[in-house]
C-alpha cells in the first residue's frame, strides 16, 4: 500500500520498546483509535492528546487502593443480582449462556462500582449499543481505506445512532447524579462519576470518560470471564480444585486478598488471558523514525501489536509455530513456578 510501512512486531522486546520505554514516540494516531474514538470521543482510552494525563489524575482516585474492599462487594452483589434474575434459573440444570450472562454482571458491575448508579433499567439499552459499537469499532478498524464521517454509508448511519442512545444514558446518569448528591456529601468523590462532576470537566467530556468505562469496563471483563469459564468447563479437575481453593477460605473473596493464597484460581485465569487476550490487537503510528531491533522505521510507521500472537511464540529453528495443548499445560507450568503441585491428567 503507499505510504509509510506497517510492521507486525512479534518480539516482546520490540513490544516494550513501543510501548514502555520510547512510549512517547508512538502515538495512537491510527484507523482502530479513531474508530473507538467515534463511538467513545477521546476519553481515557482512545485519547493522544496531552490533556491525557490530567484525565487520568482526576480517575486515578477512583481505583485508590483503599476502595477495592468496596469494589469486590459490589461485583459480588452484581452476580448475584443477575442470576436471580436468570430464566431459567442457572442452577437448574439447563444450558446457559456464559457470554450475555457475562456481559450483564460485568455492566452492573461497572454501574455500581464506578457510577454508584443501578444501570438495571438501562441495561437492554446499554448492551445493544455497546454491542454494536463494538461490531462498527471492529469494522472500521479492519478497514484499508478510510470513509469521509459524513458519508451516509450504512455503517455511518448505524453507527451514530448507536452514538446517540450511548449519548442518551450517559446524559441520564450524570443528571441523576446531579439530582441526588451533592459535592458536600461524605461519598461523592468516592467513585469515578462524583470525581469528573467535581472536576473542572464539562459534561461533553465526562459523557466520554463515561462511555469509554462502559465499554472498556465490561466489553473486555465479560471476554476474559467468559473464556476463562469455557477452559474450566474443559479441564473438569481444574475446576474442582478451584472451587476447593475457593471454598477453603472460608469467606468470600477480597480484591485485598493476596494472590498467594489463589494459586490455582490465579493461574486459571492468567492461562485463559495468555491463550484469549480480550485486547487481541494492538496499533500504535510513529512520530519520528527510530531503530526497532535491528530495523530502522521511518516516521508515519504503523506498528501493529497482537497479544494473542505473542502469547503464542514462535519457534526460532524452522518458524513453525510451538504445539501447545490448550490451558492444561499452561497451568502446569504456572503451578510449578508457584510451587504447587501439578493437577493429574483428567
Amino acid at each position: 500500500m503507499p505510504g509509510a510501512p506497517a510492521v507486525l512486531l512479534n518480539d516482546p522486546a520490540h513490544v516494550r520498546q513501543v510501548l514502555q520505554t520510547s512510549a512517547r514516540n508512538w502515538s495512537k494516531q491510527t484507523v482502530q483509535y479513531a474508530a473507538l474514538a467515534r463511538v467513545t470521543g477521546p476519553g481515557l482510552l482512545a485519547c493522544a492528546e496531552p490533556n491525557w494525563i490530567e484525565h487520568r489524575r482526576l480517575a486515578a482516585p477512583a481505583f485508590h487502593h483503599r476502595r477495592l474492599e468496596a469494589v469486590g462487594e459490589q461485583v459480588r452483589d452484581a452476580a448475584r443480582t443477575v442470576l436471580a434474575d436468570q430464566t431459567p434459573p442457572a442452577h437448574s440444570g439447563s444450558v446457559v449462556d456464559v457470554s450475555p450472562l457475562m456481559h450483564r454482571i460485568g455492566l452492573d458491575a461497572v454501574g455500581r462500582a464506578l457510577f454508584s448508579s443501578d444501570l438495571t433499567a438501562s441495561t437492554e439499552r446499554l448492551l445493544d449499543a455497546s454491542s454494536g459499537a463494538a461490531e462498527f469499532i471492529v469494522r472500521l478498524g479492519r478497514s484499508v481505506l478510510p470513509t469521509a464521517q459524513w458519508a451516509p454509508t450504512r455503517t455511518n448511519l448505524r453507527l451514530r445512532s448507536v452514538r446517540r442512545e450511548l449519548d442518551a444514558v450517559a446524559t441520564d446518569i450524570i443528571a441523576a447524579r446531579r439530582r441526588t448528591a451533592a459535592p458536600s456529601t461524605p461519598d461523592f468523590h468516592d467513585d469515578l462519576l462524583g470525581l469528573l462532576i467535581d472536576s473542572e470537566l464539562t459534561d461533553v467530556e465526562i459523557r466520554d470518560e463515561l462511555i469509554t468505562m462502559v465499554i472498556a469496563g465490561h466489553e473486555t471483563v465479560a471476554a476474559a470471564l467468559s473464556w476463562t469459564l469455557m477452559l474450566l468447563a474443559e479441564h473438569t479437575e481444574i475446576q474442582d480444585r478451584m472451587r476447593a481453593e475457593l471454598g477453603a477460605l472460608g469467606s468470600p473473596v477480597s480484591m485485598l486478598t493476596p494472590r498467594e493464597q489463589l494459586p490455582i484460581t490465579r493461574a486459571a485465569i492468567d492461562e485463559a488471558l495468555r491463550l484469549y487476550p480480550p485486547a487481541w490487537a494492538i496499533s500504535r503510528r510513529s512520530l519520528a523514525a527510530e531503530r526497532v531491533g535491528d530495523v530502522d522505521l521511518p516516521a508515519g510507521t504503523l506498528t501493529i501489536i497482537s497479544p494473542w500472537l505473542l502469547h503464542r511464540p514462535v519457534s526460532r529453528g524452522d518458524g513453525q509455530r510451538n504445539r501447545r495443548e490448550r490451558g492444561l499445560p499452561g497451568l502446569r507450568r504456572r503451578l510449578h513456578r508457584a510451587g504447587r503441585p501439578e493437577p493429574r491428567p483428567g
